[in-house]
């Protein structure tokens, strides 16, 4: 910091420059501790909620495994949600235990070969050009 401070013409600018990093050094933890606790809480909120979600899923035999419900994009939370409550509503059978087992052992199968594969590092065989 100091190199910068060096680079400001005026005592007022470098004053002004002084205050406000002195400032931003002591707000940052707050700032910090704030997205862990607001943000990432929520996050967990919503997770474990889903996972909830995943269990009734599962005991409906819609799925094998809880955490399938992460592989649904946000538009089949809801087609997942009506085809469920629907077959309830109406005493018929859903369609979801005869559509998603299959989609999701698809799915874990692409995310199993995902995770096998290793990518080749960003700069092999870059010219710089």
């Amino acid at each position: 910091m100091d190199e910068y401070t060096d680079l400001i013409d005026s005592d007022e600018d470098r004053a002004t420059f002084q205050a406000k990093l002195g400032l931003a050094r002591t707000v940052f933890p707050y700032v910090e501790n704030h997205n862990f606790y607001v943000e990432h809480w929520a996050h967990s909120v919503v997770w474990r909620k889903m996972r909830d979600l995943g269990r009734v899923l599962v005991a409906a035999d819609f799925f094998a495994d809880v955490d399938d419900v992460f592989l649904l994009s946000r538009h089949e939370v809801s087609e997942v949600l009506f085809d469920l409550y629907h077959g309830w509503a109406v005493g018929a059978p859903s369609r979801g235990p005869k559509y998603w087992p299959g989609e999701m052992a698809r799915r874990n199968g692409i995310m199993n070969a995902l995770r096998q594969w290793s990518p080749p590092p960003a700069s092999s065989g870059w010219s710089g050009g």
